[in-house]
């Protein structure tokens, strides 16, 4: 017989947090479906915008090229982001802290934030669409004790966010532009 290890309690752990985050999903299908074609253009926006600008401007301000492209992964999951920076040829450990340094920062300040410049609380969509993309999974837990619909379009942007960096990152040419823009090519 054999003890479980802490990454098997983390696992059982991190599955019982994905049904916790498909629960506001499939309660709020309907709004989903209603607002997925509005979310698409600002999803593919931050999608351009962090893969291509995250390393761009790291690499420019004097860090290493496979650190520069690690910070294309920020606002992704560590579960997306770990095959997208694989895929690139990035930093993982870069990636990995800033991924959970933005989420745990973003569900600590998003709220905040969003407040300060004024997007009416109602707005879930923007609310969920904003913390989705920029701080993943850790900032729609926040959601969750806040307002389960933004929870809902948080889920469903990181998911969509990410799935669409991976795609990109596996694409040879993508990923060659990468590379020319951190002096790697």
């Amino acid at each position: 017989h054999k003890w479980p290890g802490a990454g098997d309690i983390f696992s059982s752990c991190m599955d019982v947090a994905i049904v916790g985050l498909s629960m506001p999903m499939y309660t709020y299908r309907k709004d989903l479906k209603k607002h997925f074609f509005s979310m698409v253009p600002p999803i593919l926006i931050f999608t351009a915008a962090s893969l291509l600008l995250y390393p761009l401007i790291c690499y420019h301000i004097g860090i290493s090229s496979l650190r520069s492209i690690g910070f294309a992964g920020r606002s992704v999951t560590l579960a997306l982001g770990t095959p997208m920076i694989s895929n690139l040829g990035g930093d993982q450990t870069v990636m990995a802290v800033t991924t959970v340094m933005s989420g745990v920062v973003g569900a600590l300040t998003g709220g905040p934030m969003l407040d300060f410049i004024k997007v009416p609380e109602e707005d879930y969509v923007t609310r969920g669409l904003t913390l989705g993309c920029n701080c993943g999974a850790i900032a729609t837990a926040y959601l969750l004790g806040v307002d389960r619909r933004a929870a809902a379009i948080s889920s469903l942007s990181f998911v969509f966010y990410g799935a669409i960096m991976v795609i990109l990152s596996a694409i040879g040419p993508v990923k060659t532009f990468v590379h020319a823009i951190v002096g790697l090519q």
